[in-house]
């Protein structure tokens, strides 16, 4: 048999079976994902966004450690995925602000806010609305766990426009599935290998991931 044929058919050879196995360019090995994937179910929200909010005020998170790297890893983590919802012009309220007018960094959603909040963020900022975050839940350990509940509220007249209410927990195969999927999509270009093993891994990837289902759930213009 002439070289160059043989040569043909074992190069022809490789190629079918990188492609049976399911490999990606580099030659490394991508498993697929289940079907079935995570699905919101605690959310309540308004059809539409009111076309009046405009400027919404996005409050730190709260978590009742008050661990400063870790709320501010929470805090960038909310203004970043939540910009890439662009549906309105973000207001990020800083810690030092809570502090100087109302004596905390944080405020939890469920209890009692303090008395001038939502008409002195109107009067500061001149925003139309306002997100609160609460992380309800955190292990950063494997299997990691997140619970995040989030609320967007009308400052005109208090309305809740969108409620989010879930815990994330990456050992539950709908939610790991859905997170790596996540990974891939975004991590494509920075991690050419397979990188949904460090997704489920790390704590911050994670976070990242759980913030972006939620907000992804937001109602429309």
């Amino acid at each position: 048999m002439p070289r160059f044929l043989n040569s043909f058919i074992i190069s022809a050879c490789v190629l079918g079976t990188l492609l049976l196995a399911g490999c990606t360019s580099n030659g490394v090995r991508v498993p697929k994902l289940p079907a079935k994937s995570y699905q919101p179910q605690n959310v309540y929200s308004l059809e539409y966004i009111p076309a009046t909010m405009i400027r919404v005020a996005v409050l730190p998170s709260y978590h009742p450690e008050e661990d400063p790297a870790l709320l501010q890893n929470f805090d960038s983590t909310i203004n970043s995925e939540l910009s890439k919802v662009q549906i309105f012009e973000l207001i990020p309220i800083d810690r030092a602000y809570l502090k100087k007018h109302f004596g905390t960094s944080q405020i939890n959603s469920t209890s009692n806010l303090p008395a001038s909040l939502l008409a002195r963020i109107v009067r500061d900022y001149q925003a139309q609305g306002v997100l609160f975050t609460d992380v309800t839940e955190y292990h950063p350990y494997k299997p990691i766990r997140v619970g995040l509940r989030s609320k967007l509220v009308d400052l005109r007249d208090g309305e809740l426009i969108w409620v989010f209410d879930d815990v994330f927990d990456s050992a539950q195969p709908n939610v790991s599935a859905a997170a790596r999927r996540y990974s891939r999509q975004v991590f494509t270009d920075r991690f050419p290998l397979d990188s949904a093993d460090s997704m489920l891994q790390s704590p911050q990837r994670f976070s990242r991931y759980v913030f972006h289902e939620a907000f992804e759930t937001m109602p429309s213009r």
